[in-house]
């Protein structure tokens, strides 16, 4: 090599060295990717720090904004380089979704702090500015000096302290970091005194727990205190109805998991209100409620009960149905505080809300019959409800682009399971064509190669 290219290209080496290093030490510097828990567990123990965690995913768009704007800054990067080993969990991948079920990540981005033992000792969530991230690693260095950790309080419920000013701090703990508080909440709610139940503390304690990103109340004692005396802490009618409302879906997925019919009936007496709503009315729930314990020939029969509902709604009475709600918003978005492109989006996107939810409807249904050993009837019935939905989908694509691609694919694995291979190939090609994820583009062309292999159909259902 000439002597002086060898001189420039080393020159050349050190600056760019230079220049990548100093921009890599002004932000947060990440453990390499690939590091495995043990390794960030391991390192937290030789260098006496806890492990920032953060908790993301491809596609989470506040994920994105923190790594852009907020990890590459200096102030950031000092904090956070000095207190902590850093640490990134795509909550999809690897040991993601055995850490978020273990951490009990519900949202995105979320900051777990965690003690080189695994010891959770806060958290915190979402994008925030810069001055709000320093903050919460304050908070995290002040938690893991603070002498009473959620274990000791674990230790000392587990002898049975069940005081109540033990169980308040307890529950106050456990909401800091997010732990899962529906059993231990109703249970304080049944032995507060009739002043304790009006105390604005106790009441904000239940509140708290309701809230949508905590999901730790359920229809009980817990709700019926903060439904009548939740005016006392400033609670909004509007406010109330949406902590019901997780309520009632927390309370779900409780008869879910434990298979349990009579929670189920709570659910439907709390839900009635909704009974007209297209996805949450209580056919809906009571298929939902079958398919997720896989009592699958109840579910054929209660996904038919939903879908003859849905196919009842004429295209005239959908038109008139998006009528009336766009023509009720449309006037408020023309006055409100913004421009000129975003209010035309929004008013854009209020021209079929409940037509869209009718299709949305027909391909959850469709898709889940094919998964729920359907039978010949079933899969009749299912070819029926798609092409309904495909047809609603046809009047106005554009609208509807992020939902028709999937739509196209579901009708497409219904025909096919109906031995009705020609076509399904033809729907699924149209889906490959309309699809702009590149993920599900991948993967419905690896199903058509695999449907045009197998011409004879064999594996569908005769």
């Amino acid at each position: 090599m000439n002597p002086y290219k060898k001189k420039y290209w080393l020159l050349s080496f050190v600056i760019l060295m230079l220049v990548y290093g100093k921009s890599k030490a002004q932000g947060i510097d990440f453990m390499p990717a690939g590091t495995s828990w043990a390794q960030a567990l391991q390192t937290a123990r030789d260098s006496n720090k806890l492990i920032f965690v953060d908790v993301y995913t491809e596609w989470c768009g506040p994920c994105k904004t923190m790594d852009k704007e907020i990890f590459p800054l200096e102030a950031v990067g000092k904090k956070y380089n000095a207190s902590f080993v850093n640490y990134k969990l795509d909550a999809e991948k690897g040991m993601g979704p055995a850490l978020k079920i273990q951490y009990r990540v519900i949202s995105y981005p979320t900051y777990l702090f965690v003690k080189s033992n695994g010891t959770l000792i806060y958290r915190t969530n979402s994008s925030m500015t810069a001055a709000a991230f320093l903050r919460e690693a304050d908070n995290a260095l002040k938690e893991a000096k603070n002498p009473v950790t959620l274990v000791q309080l674990d230790s000392i419920y587990q002898s049975g302290n069940r005081e109540k000013q033990f169980l308040y701090t307890y529950l106050k703990k456990r909401l800091q970091l997010k732990q899962d508080n529906v059993e231990l909440l109703e249970y304080y709610a049944g032995i507060l005194t009739a002043e304790e139940q009006t105390d604005t503390l106790n009441l904000q304690l239940i509140a708290d727990n309701g809230h949508f990103l905590m999901r730790s109340l359920k229809l009980g004692k817990a709700l019926d205190l903060l439904m009548q005396y939740g005016s006392k802490i400033g609670l909004s009618e509007e406010e109330l109805s949406g902590i019901q409302s997780t309520a009632i879906d927390k309370t779900f997925s409780l008869a879910v998991q434990q298979k349990n019919k009579t929670l189920l009936q709570q659910v439907f007496k709390a839900n009635q209100k909704n009974d007209d709503d297209f996805r949450n009315n209580n056919k809906a729930l009571q298929a939902g409620y079958d398919f997720q314990t896989k009592n699958y020939p109840a579910y054929l029969r209660s996904a038919t009960v939903c879908a003859k509902w849905l196919m009842h709604f004429s295209d005239a009475t959908l038109d008139s149905m998006d009528k009336q709600v766009y023509d009720r918003v449309v006037p408020e978005l023309r006055t409100a505080d913004m421009s000129a492109a975003e209010r035309e989006y929004y008013i854009q996107s209020y021209k079929r809300t409940q037509s869209i939810q009718v299709i949305r409807g027909f391909e959850d249904i469709c898709s889940k019959v094919i998964q729920s050993k359907p039978d010949k009837q079933a899969l009749t019935n299912a070819a029926v409800w798609s092409k309904r939905m495909i047809y609603l989908l046809e009047k106005d694509t554009a609208y509807y682009q992020y939902v028709y691609p999937t739509a196209l694919k579901t009708y497409a694995e219904v025909l096919y399971a109906n031995h009705r291979t020609p076509e399904a190939i033809r729907f699924l090609e149209k889906a490959v064509v309309v699809t702009q994820d590149e993920k599900r583009k991948t993967a419905c062309n690896e199903l058509l190669n695999k449907w045009k292999q197998n011409k004879d159909n064999k594996t569908a259902i005769k």
